[in-house]
């Protein structure tokens, strides 16, 4: 199988099955969907749905297939690169092209196989105070969710751009990153100019395992979602949820297999704050009661969001 989103996947859920399960099966060779794969007793189908389609910015869409393109030359090895959604990719004669480039580059050689990691990004938030009275910082960007506590205790009302930053850090370095604000904030006495705040964004780059039967081949996969559909995605995701399991329920439970599995691809900037899970609460179990495994792959990861086999003891 050729390397793409669905071969990326594909490794990501079964190797979920190995490490989490103690599990192994093999890919089979042949056309998909749904993939087939076994453990010398017993055959397990599996479709592969995205949540979102395919973008149809293609100025993004574009610049994706450069930086894909750019960070192929040489690489050894197959890769995912996930970007956060709403990422901007640079054009590709902008200087900034050119070091995310050499940037992704260098974290992939020091990668080895099944392992990931973060390319740090440097990104710039913006700060400004707007009056003396009160104690509101006002956020635009994904801090948004945390104007209370970025609120709290600071001398005046604020603006805070943090538009840039498309991936918060984790817990420890989002509140490192929310104190350096606050502090900021404490230093600030003029009205109106900006205050530059230098911190980094991070997109998620994995190494996928060597499957030799695979023939995967090397290269990169880059999955995201530009700006302009990101404030329609949460409408698009539920729509295209529900799809996905009318359609993976019955094109599986017409297959020979004694396991049946459904793996959805999200877009995510953490898998802590996807949203599938929810919207799969939305739906009568009986669309998918044929299936024993729904999984969501984001960012590198894998999540079930059900797991009969467990429950049964059939894995």
């Amino acid at each position: 199988m050729a390397l793409g989103l669905e071969t990326v996947c594909l490794q990501l859920f079964l190797s979920w099955l190995q490490e989490e399960m103690g599990q192994t099966f093999k890919l089979e060779e042949g056309p998909g969907p749904p993939f087939v794969a076994g453990d010398g007793q017993r055959i397990l189908a599996i479709d592969i749905q995205r949540l979102l389609p395919p973008s149809v910015d293609d100025s993004w869409r574009a610049a994706c297939e450069w930086l894909k393109g750019e960070c192929e030359v040489g690489l050894t090895g197959a890769y995912a690169l996930w970007l956060p959604p709403g990422a901007v990719v640079p054009s590709p004669e902008s200087e900034a092209g050119g070091e995310l480039v050499r940037r992704i580059r260098r974290a992939a050689s020091a990668l080895a196989p099944g392992e990931r990691s973060q390319v740090e990004l440097p990104v710039t938030l913006y700060l400004r105070k707007l009056q003396a009275e009160g104690a509101l910082v006002s956020v635009a960007g994904p801090l948004e969710r945390y104007w209370t506590t970025l609120s709290a205790g600071v001398p005046g009302a604020f603006d805070l751009d943090a538009t840039q930053l498309c991936r918060l850090p984790e817990e420890a370095a989002r509140e490192e990153l929310i104190e350096r604000v606050k502090k900021a904030a404490h230093g600030i006495t003029d009205i109106g100019p900006w205050l530059d705040i230098e911190t980094v964004d991070r997109w998620t780059l994995q190494r996928l395992e060597e499957v030799a039967e695979a023939e995967q081949g090397d290269g990169m996969v880059v999955v995201g979602l530009p700006p302009a559909e990101l404030k329609e995605s949460g409408a698009a995701l539920r729509r295209n949820l529900r799809r996905s399991l009318a359609e993976a329920n019955e094109r599986l439970t017409v297959t020979e297999a004694d396991l049946r599995a459904l793996v959805l691809i999200g877009i995510f900037a953490h898998m802590e704050e996807e949203t599938a899970t929810i919207a799969l609460r939305g739906n009568d179990p009986k669309l998918y009661a044929g299936l024993d495994f729904i999984c969501l792959a984001a960012d590198g990861r894998i999540k079930p969001l059900v797991n009969r086999a467990t429950a049964q003891g059939r894995a």
